[in-house]
Order: structure tokens, then sequence, then C-alpha cells
């Protein structure tokens, strides 16, 4: 029975069966049976989608612009947070003329995290 280390060298979903047996041939459970579980590597980071507001837009001095996004995971654990520098329909600022920044810092559940910035305008 082959035996040895199993090395994943890329991110994705992978099954695992596994079949223990000591040296004297004994098996952990029946004969013949087997256990199975499941890995996930994930090594990007997490992405997001900025709505509002838009990176390179420019809107109006005073307009009401809710803030709008959402944080995706590239790979395969899922989003554990997805924190805005104002929650997700909060007005973002558009009191005064000039460049803006919108930042958002999601993670994943395999603890990939990045802060991502969404530039804007007002005039």
């Amino acid at each position: 029975m082959p035996s040895g280390t199993i090395t994943l060298a890329t991110d994705g979903i992978f099954a695992l069966v596994c079949l223990a047996t000591d040296g004297a041939g004994n098996t952990g459970a029946a004969p013949g049976s087997t256990n199975t579980g499941t890995v996930k590597i994930d090594t990007q980071a997490p992405a997001v989608r900025f709505a509002a507001p838009q990176n390179g837009k420019t809107y109006a001095l005073n307009s009401v612009v809710p803030a709008s996004y959402t944080c995706v995971d590239v790979e395969s654990s899922g989003i554990a947070t997805c924190i805005g520098q104002l929650p997700n329909g909060a007005p973002i600022d558009t009191s005064s003329i000039g460049k803006k920044t919108f930042s958002v810092t999601p993670t994943d559940n395999a603890g990939n995290t990045k802060t991502l910035v969404s530039t804007y305008y007002v005039k």
C-alpha cells in the first residue's frame, strides 16, 4: 500500500480518500473501508466589486451617492469579512470638490486579505 506525503501545488478544492493501515496490517476501521474529506487550498486574496463609488467616476458636489460594494473570493474558501470605509448604503463623501478615495478590506476564510481602493472625483 503506498504511503507518504501529498503536495497540492495549486489552489482549488480536492477530494481526499484515506485508508489507514498500521505496520501489522490492521486498518483503523473495517477492512476495505475508507475515510473521505475535502481539502481547500486558497492562496489568493479576495476582491471587491465597486458599484459605488465607481473607480474614476465623477460625482456632483453634495450629491447623495450610497456606497455599494461586494466582496468576492476568487478561489474556494469564501468570504469571512467585508469591511468598507462606510457600510453599504451609507452616503459617500461628496461634500467638497476634489479627488476622493473609498477603501474596502475583504478577508476570506483562509485568512487572505487585501485592501482595495476606488478613487472617485467630486466637482
